[in-house]
């Protein structure tokens, strides 16, 4: 299992603060950041929308004797101590930090491949970034998960699509590791 991540600095607590209150309201505005999967008790595992829930955020101290409080946070990511949880939404953490030698908070924003790919970040990115500067009044209308998910869930596979994952990915006949990872 793996996380994705993405790093952000912040001159001061409160802008701390106006972030994480902006990226909360960008979960509470789209289903697929409000999501969990469950298994048990079910026949196939299910996808399930949360009405409410708030990104869980962490404040972590670190010993800055031993290198500068990113490094530690970006540390932490890579050696997978970070692991999400799919039953409990949201699929994304914020863990946090004051970086007293760069006089600045740093925020480690982690997240599940299951909600978020580098488009969804960026957009999750721009969400936060009108929040910030210009309200809500800015942000365009949530489209909702069901929308998206229902035609994958009813059309058949494509055999175009199936013929050219086919092709790329044929003489793949064990399991992968992403970055060489083992």
């Amino acid at each position: 299992p793996f996380s994705l991540f993405a790093l952000s600095s912040f001159t001061d607590r409160a802008q701390l603060e106006a972030y994480l209150e902006a990226l909360n309201a960008v979960i509470e505005r789209h289903d697929i950041l409000r999501t969990a999967v469950t298994w048990e008790g079910t026949s196939e595992p299910l996808q399930v929308v949360h009405r409410h829930v708030r990104l869980l955020s962490e404040e972590v101290p670190f010993d800055l004797e031993d290198g500068a409080g990113t490094e530690q946070l970006l540390q932490r990511c890579v050696e997978n101590t970070l692991l999400i949880d799919i039953t409990r939404p949201p699929l994304m953490r914020m863990i946090v930090t004051h970086d007293v030698v760069r006089r600045r908070w740093v925020g480690l924003r982690v997240h599940h491949p299951l909600i978020a790919d580098y488009v969804t970040t960026e957009e999750i990115c721009e969400e936060v970034r009108l929040l910030l500067s210009t309200g809500n009044a800015a942000l365009p209308p949530a489209l909702p998960f069901r929308q998206c998910l229902a035609p994958e869930r009813i059309e058949p596979v494509c055999d175009e699509h199936a013929g050219f994952f086919g092709k790329m990915l044929g003489q793949v006949d064990g399991d992968t590791a992403p970055f060489c990872v083992r």
